[in-house]
């Protein structure tokens, strides 16, 4: 009958437990308090702690690691005061750079900026960084931070989505003068002069070797890189044009010494604007030998004053 009783008062002072009280205090000052998922608002915070069960608490500060522990009543401190240091964060840095400029950065979906563009203050850790350009195709790069202040640089190239239509163009109907005329003048406008001239080398081996085709569109092209109707921005893109220009006519009539009347027009028009009179009256006179009735060479003549023999 004893040891019932005792039995008995044991269970009735274990139900008697109190809850407590907590006032949970941050350093930094003011640092978020959540309650079991919920948030309570900036610290120093009152936290009641039920007489049975337990919970959990979590501070937060931006620039600062998540503090987190679970309390019950029984191990809340006795001074009624939970003073949290939080730990500042390791930050890093990322350069990020582009060709084109302009493009839009997105770390881990979020817009930072555009291109050029340095992000300091980042965690450490995977990010997914994407860059964003109209008229370019979308480029993602994974990258893992470091910390301890160091500093990623990311270079991308976008491609563009009109150079991947051309070429696919080609790649489909590779005798599409339009497409070849059109591809060369993009990578003009994007100064990519050498490009642009191995484009113009394509089409007009095709013209050279396929009898019957329309290639004004394409000669057309040529003439407006060679008589400078682009903006380059300089004299030494509108050199850089002329002379890619002219090694891929030399490189032509290499391996086509007959050519034909346009391109000997061209050839000698492109010497002739680089300064190489001598060698412009030379091609000119021979593809009159050649030609002698072509209307192209006999525009050049009139404009540029060669008279042939």
């Amino acid at each position: 009958m004893l040891c019932l009783c005792l039995a008995g008062l044991a269970v009735l002072l274990a139900g008697c437990g109190r809850q407590a009280e907590v006032v949970v205090e941050t350093t930094p000052p003011g640092a978020a308090v959540w309650v079991d998922s919920e948030l309570r608002g900036p610290a120093p915070q009152r936290v009641v702690v039920p007489a049975r069960g337990q919970v959990h608490l979590r501070v937060s500060q931006p620039g600062c690691r998540d503090w987190e522990t679970v309390i019950t009543a029984r191990k809340a401190p006795r001074s009624g005061r939970l003073q949290v240091v939080l730990e500042r964060e390791t930050s890093c840095a990322v350069e990020c750079r582009s060709e084109p400029s302009g493009a839009e950065v997105h770390v881990d979906g979020e817009l930072r900026g555009r291109t050029p563009l340095r992000i300091d203050g980042l965690s450490p850790g995977p990010a997914t960084l994407v860059f964003r350009l109209k008229g370019r195709q979308q480029v993602e790069r994974a990258v893992i931070l470091g910390g301890g202040g160091a500093e990623l640089q990311v270079d991308v190239a976008l491609p563009s989505l009109a150079e991947a239509y051309y070429l696919q163009c080609l790649e489909e109907e590779p005798q599409k003068m339009p497409a070849y005329a059109d591809l060369a003048h993009h990578y003009v406008t994007e100064k990519r002069f050498d490009d642009a001239a191995a484009v113009f080398a394509r089409g007009i081996r095709v013209v050279l070797t396929v009898p019957g085709i329309d290639a004004s569109r394409l000669w057309s092209e040529v003439q407006r890189v060679t008589t400078v109707q682009y903006q380059y921005g300089s004299e030494v893109g509108v050199k850089a044009a002329r002379e890619a220009v002219r090694d891929m006519i030399e490189g032509l009539l290499r391996e086509h010494p007959k050519g034909s009347g346009p391109l000997y027009a061209k050839y000698a028009e492109v010497l002739d604007v680089l300064g190489e009179r001598q060698k412009a009256e030379e091609a000119f006179s021979a593809g009159r030998r050649l030609y002698p009735d072509d209307r192209e060479l006999a525009a050049v003549a009139s404009m540029r004053g060669f008279a042939g023999r």
